[in-house]
């Protein structure tokens, strides 16, 4: 049988001792974040959606007025037809 496992007596380690280097704030947050994977998920959801704020204006044709025109047309005409359909009673059949 290989035993691969030495037996280590006590006091044998005593002068040694293992450390690693120091971390700043920012590095052990950095570490942390890239350690979760909803986090980092989140991060990149973040970014895209604040880089489509920055530069999404510059690909569009529309100008800002007319966007907004037309997403309150389509509100306004779809609360129309809710309230009409609402206030439409429907018809006893006798």
């Amino acid at each position: 049988m290989n035993n691969e496992w030495e037996v280590v007596e006590p006091g044998s380690l005593e002068g040694t001792q293992t450390t690693r280097k120091s971390l700043t704030y920012w590095q052990d947050v950095w570490r942390r974040l890239r350690q979760n994977v909803m986090a980092m998920t989140g991060l990149v959801m973040i970014v895209i959606i604040a880089l489509m704020a920055i530069f999404g204006p510059m690909w569009t044709t529309e100008t800002k007025s007319k966007i907004l025109s037309v997403v309150c047309l389509a509100a306004c005409s779809c609360c129309l037809q809710h309230l009409l359909a609402v206030n439409r009673s429907p018809t006893p059949s006798t």
